[in-house]
């Protein structure tokens, strides 16, 4: 009976699904003919728009026309002024050449005259000359004897005040010398005393000296404790620091693919994005959007939900044919729709609360608004949860497998007796993917919280480890000041020892050297009295010399005035003679710059005339254009309404086509709704066929299974029950003691050598990675110290090149690398540090920007004088450099001539004027460029 009325639904359904077929073949046929239409519709407007455009720029290209013709009456206006002017002024050229020459004679006779005066007064300096050099002879032999005369006044003057000195200074030492040996004797007492006492205070600075290095090795003790418990907390910080940066990394990956709605199909996607942007209204979001899952049941809903995780929730049938609609259209894929007001809920009737390992329904383990429910009873209602499938199991065979039950790790017992199972399946991480985010989040908050904590720990023993440090460098400076301080104890006690014995050895000369001085007064007294006489004489013979020699100067002097006074009278006629002739030169040249002047007007009045011409055949030019865009321009205007009204009727056949279309899907819609009734009668029928026969079948298996009977054995063997209760009990009697017998494993010895020798075989394969691991470490240890060994080395030299070139480009000054962690080369960093000639920097920000561009340089220059590069490019390196230092800088890329080639891009002038070979693009004709060559003997070469 239900195969029959299966068959007859069946049959109406295809009957209904052909005529939807043949409607939508009208239906696209209709579709087909209006895009034609739209299509041939866009074509032509955009022909108009294209005509109008052209017409709009022969607009523009008339009025540039008129423009340029107008522009070029007013230049025909200007040139024709402008050669009148010309024409005007030939005469006035003429007279003002004449009245030149004119001048230029009447300099020339001044000159001459000038020249005649100058000789004469020459001739007239001679002679005075020659008799003042006669009397300045006789004068100089005088004035030598005079001057020998004085120096031996001074010698005897010099020598009497020397005797004077020497006596006063050989009296004052004599009284000195015996004052001294008073006090000599006092000072060696003094000496005594002052030895004792700083042998005491040398005693104990050097105890003080003792206790400070005792002090100061307790405290770096202290230090190195305090200093591993700092890199220990710093481990642990760093540690952290990458669980939390792993995590964060976690966290944006899932928020990508939450952002990006991955694991969602395609066609889900699309309605998703069209609805945002507001072009289908009425959707709700996807099942998975509308729930909410605690974590723990997540594994359970998602399998099973399945696939119904991406059906698309709309607010009734209509918003849904749209989506399948526009999905058709744009061949977008297809999607589920599941319309608020069509989808009816309902939950399982038979009661399963109190029953062994039974969870609840699916759908009361979901959270949703309650607009949804009916979509949620639908699709989780009928569906129950169990602990696990051994509870699932027994809950399904109470039911006669009746419904379809999950279990909390994603196992199924479909209704009808099918198991699904194995490892969990996530439909697409949908949901899960939400818990893991949250679980992200609160994962980040607990490490923020756990690092807040180790960084305040390793902050509290850097700040003890800092102390000690502290602490010691206080240790090291007393050390130093009580090291000091000892040495210069021992320092005055030795000079203390030095000055005594020096006092002991002048008492022991003082006697002898008080007899030489009183020889030496005796010796000086007598010398004074000779060197008085001779001086005396000396005076009177300076006396009469000197009246002599002043009465011969005399007469010098006045022929040395007439000798100046004519001399100057001399330089104001030369003076005056130059000023004439720089005149005379000045009015020559003005003469040729006005006839000059006179040949380039006659020119002008040429290129006037030959402007005038050019413009009036450019204005024909113009207005011949003029005509041909206006004839082309009226053309186009014709076309264009020639196709607006092919455009029109295009229109009224698009309508008509739409027109056409509505009527199509109306009766579609009618169709779809036959068939969906009768889809939804063939679903029902075949759901209870299907139950049916699973039944059947299972009681099949359960007799193969359970008894290994068919059915008919079983059919020949049955026995007719009069008490099927106490059936059940004697059934479920046999079956618990079976299950006390326990399992046996007939296959455990296979398994067993199977296991032992996977065992060995997974045994030697951690031996191997074992090994190479520490191959991998040596191996990583040694690339690691050759790595600092030559960045070292490398380090070294460059930062010695760098202070060379510095020094050398800079003109002065000092630069060095510093790293600012040298315990650790291959984690350091670099600290640049400059002085320039006459300046104090403290950071390179406090550099020019082209000050901060040399010394970038002068870097590249050491690193490229280390490893020097077989070709190199320099792109606008010198682009902030002023043009003294571009001069530098240019210069000095001759140091690496022989090993490296350049390649310099460059618009400063001083560094082409260093260059072997300059190259330069041009474009002298539009789309066409040209390579300019020129090599150093300055050839131009195109290329």
């Amino acid at each position: 009976m239900l195969s029959e009325s299966y068959l007859k639904l069946t049959a109406e359904y295809e009957n209904l699904q052909s005529d939807l077929q043949r409607e939508q073949e009208k239906l696209d046929l209709a579709f087909q003919d209006m895009q034609q239409a739209t299509v041939d519709i866009e074509t032509l407007q955009n022909k108009i728009v294209a005509s109008e455009q052209e017409n709009a720029g022969v607009t523009a290209n008339i009025a540039v026309c008129n423009n340029e013709i107008e522009h070029s009456n007013e230049k025909i206006k200007e040139l024709e002024r402008r050669l009148a002017e010309l024409t005007d002024s030939d005469g006035e050229w003429e007279r003002r050449l004449a009245d030149q020459d004119s001048y230029l004679k009447s300099l020339a006779g001044q000159q001459t005259v000038l020249e005649q005066e100058i000789a004469a007064q020459m001739q007239q300096l001679e002679d005075l000359a020659k008799q003042n050099s006669e009397q300045g002879d006789a004068i100089s032999q005088q004035d030598a004897a005079l001057r020998a005369l004085y120096l031996q006044e001074n010698e005897q003057r010099v020598r009497v005040a020397g005797i004077d000195r020497d006596l006063a200074e050989t009296k004052d030492t004599m009284q000195q010398a015996e004052a001294d040996g008073s006090s000599v004797a006092e000072r060696l007492k003094q000496y005594d005393k002052e030895e004792q006492k700083l042998r005491k205070q040398i005693d104990a600075a050097a105890q003080k000296l003792q206790e400070q290095q005792n002090r100061l090795t307790g405290f770096r003790q202290l230090a190195g404790i305090r200093e591993q418990k700092f890199q220990t907390a710093q481990e642990a910080v760093s540690r952290l620091n990458t669980e939390y940066a792993n995590t964060q990394q976690r966290q944006r990956i899932l928020r990508d693919l939450e952002q990006n709605m991955e694991g969602y199909a395609g066609s889900v996607r699309q309605i998703l994005k069209v609805a945002g942007s507001g072009r289908l209204g009425g959707v709700h979001g996807t099942v998975a959007q509308r729930i909410t899952v605690e974590p723990q049941y997540g594994t359970a809903i998602e399998t099973a939900l399945g696939g119904a995780l991406q059906n698309l929730i709309v607010a009734n049938e209509d918003t849904a044919k749209r989506c399948i609609r526009y999905l058709k259209e744009v061949r977008g894929g297809r999607a589920t729709f599941l319309p608020l007001t069509t989808i009816r809920g309902g939950k399982l009737r038979e009661r399963l609360e109190g029953i062994d390992g039974f969870v609840a329904l699916a759908c009361d383990l979901v959270g949703f608004d309650e607009i949804y429910r009916n979509v949620m009873e639908n699709l989780l209602g009928r569906i129950a949860v169990a602990e696990d499938i051994d509870a699932a199991s027994r809950i399904a065979r109470q039911f006669q497998y009746k419904f379809r039950i999950v279990t909390l790790d994603g196992q199924v017992v479909h209704a009808g007796g099918s198991y699904s199972g194995g490892s969990a399946a996530r439909s697409a991480g949908v949901i899960t993917r939400t818990h893991e985010i949250e679980e992200t989040n609160e994962k980040l908050k607990n490490l923020e919280a756990q690092m807040e904590t180790l960084k305040a720990d390793a902050a509290k023993r850097k700040a003890e480890w800092a102390k000690l440090l502290t602490d010691i460098e206080g240790a090291q400076a007393l050390i130093t000041e009580y090291q000091g301080e000892h040495a210069d104890l021992q320092q005055q006690l030795a000079s203390l020892k030095v000055r005594a014995a020096s006092d002991r050895a002048w008492q022991e000369n003082e006697a002898e050297q008080r007899a030489r001085l009183t020889e030496k007064i005796t010796q000086l007294e007598q010398s004074k009295t000779e060197a008085e006489n001779k001086l005396a004489a000396l005076g009177a013979e300076i006396k009469e010399a000197a009246a002599k020699l002043q009465s011969d100067s005399e007469s010098q002097t006045k022929l040395q005035s007439e000798q100046a006074m004519l001399s100057q009278n001399i330089a104001d006629q030369k003076i005056k003679q130059a000023e004439l002739a720089k005149d005379l030169e000045s009015e020559r040249h003005r003469r040729i710059t006005m006839a000059q002047s006179m040949e380039q007007a006659a020119d002008q009045r040429a290129d006037v005339q030959d402007s005038i011409r050019a413009e009036q055949k450019n204005i024909a030019e113009k207005q011949s254009a003029i005509k041909e865009l206006t004839d082309g321009q009226d053309a186009r205007r014709a076309a264009i309404t020639d196709m607006q009204n092919e455009i029109g009727k295009l229109r009224r056949i698009h309508d008509e086509k739409e027109k056409h279309t509505n009527d199509i899907r109306k009766g579609m819609d009618g169709l779809r709704d036959a068939r969906e009734k009768q889809s939804l009668e063939r679903t029902r029928v075949e759901e209870r066929k299907n139950n049916v026969q699973k039944e059947i079948d299972d009681l099949v298996f359960r007799l193969q299974d359970s008894y290994e009977l068919t059915r008919s054995e079983a059919e020949e063997q049955a026995e007719p029950i009069e008490n099927v209760g106490e059936a059940e009990k004697q059934l479920s009697s046999l079956k618990n003691r079976i299950r006390a017998l326990g399992s046996v494993n007939v296959a455990a010895v296979d398994e067993y050598k199977e296991v032992s020798e996977r065992y060995g075989f997974m045994t030697g394969q951690i031996k191997d990675i074992e090994t190479a691991k520490t191959e991998l470490e040596q191996l990583i240890e040694q690339l690691t110290h050759d790595m600092c060994v030559i960045f070292q080395e490398s380090f070294i030299k460059i930062n010695q090149y760098f202070g060379e070139i510095f020094v050398e480009l800079f003109g002065g000054g000092s630069a060095s690398l510093e790293l600012t962690d040298p315990e650790h080369i291959l984690e350091s960093g670099i600290e640049i540090k400059v002085a320039p000639p006459g300046k104090v920097i403290k950071n390179l920000i406090s550099l020019s920007g082209g000050e901060q561009s040399f010394v970038a340089i002068c870097i590249y220059f050491a690193i490229l004088k280390l490893r020097p590069a077989p070709f190199c490019i320099l792109d606008e390196i010198d682009a902030a450099l002023d043009e003294v230092n571009v001069r530098k800088y240019a210069q000095y890329l001759k140091h690496f001539f022989g090993q490296v080639q350049f390649v310099v891009v460059t618009h400063r002038r001083s560094a082409m004027d260093e260059a072997n070979v300059l190259y330069g693009v041009t474009m002298q004709e539009d789309g066409v460029s040209r390579l300019l060559r020129l090599d150093q003997n300055g050839v131009a070469i195109t290329e």
